[in-house]
């Protein structure tokens, strides 16, 4: 990707073709899980620029801003930034009226920003909030329900299986929640889906870490750390360190 970007820029070209094409769209979350935000959301911003500039009398491409949307939504989440833009982003996403099932494959991560992005906003509510968590909860179960629409594809199910595992345990559901957190880990161990592997070890040391098995724990906190690093993921490796601290004396961290 950042190859491909480095040619265009050094050609420069303005063809429609190559300021419009979604590479762009996929630079924003995969800057973003680099720690280049900044750089990725302005990657974003230009291809919906392209999409703004739709001549009088043309319909827009649903198809194309439903990319957009999709990559902007992972954008903020990998962020953290999961307030009002990223609410506008969801909202602008449900006005394309586009079912999850008919979707092509390459614009379904979409529904797993949303539910991810639902997810970290349940951990985010005050807990004696109980109208608050009502909501969060209810925000979480129809962003699940249209992953689990967006159809079976290995790597869609292994994301929203943890997804699901995530739910059942902010529910207290602990036997429903240790199944899908197992079935989850094994198909991403299948598939090699490294996010995915990360967050059930995170998830797993945050249960042995309620139990008070600090050694259980911080074995696991240690592997989702090195997972982060040998990834590159500045943003993963200093969520780790922030509610892990012990991973931060064990490897050395991203700059």
């Amino acid at each position: 990707m950042r190859r491909g970007l480095e040619r265009v820029a050094a050609s420069g070209s303005r063809s429609a073709l190559t300021r419009g094409h979604t590479y762009r769209c996929y630079a924003g979350p995969l800057l973003a899980q680099l720690g280049r935000g900044g750089e990725g959301e302005q990657h974003l911003d230009e291809f919906r620029t392209d999409l703004e500039a739709v001549r009088p009398g043309h319909c827009p491409d649903r198809w194309r801003w439903g990319q957009y949307l999709g990559h902007r939504a992972l954008c903020l989440f990998f962020q953290g930034k999961l307030g009002a833009e990223f609410e506008r982003v969801l909202a602008a996403h449900r006005t394309l009226d586009i079912k999850p099932n008919v979707l092509p494959l390459q614009l379904k991560h979409f529904y797993v920003a949303q539910a991810y992005g639902r997810l970290r906003q349940l951990e985010a509510v005050d807990a004696a909030d109980a109208a608050a968590r009502r909501r969060a909860l209810a925000s979480c179960r129809s962003a699940l329900g249209e992953l689990r629409r967006a159809g079976a594809h290995p790597t869609l199910r292994a994301h929203r299986l943890l997804a699901e595992a995530l739910y059942w345990y902010a529910r207290g559901r602990r036997r429903r929640a240790d199944t899908r957190l197992a079935q989850a880990e094994g198909l991403a161990e299948h598939i090699d889906a490294p996010w995915v592997c990360f967050e059930v070890l995170r998830q797993r040391a945050r249960v042995e870490l309620a139990e008070g098995a600090q050694d259980a724990a911080r074995r696991y906190a240690e592997q989702c750390h090195r997972l982060a690093l040998a990834h590159g993921w500045v943003p993963l490796v200093a969520q780790a360190e922030a509610e892990f601290p012990p991973a931060q004396h064990r490897e050395a961290t991203c700059a």
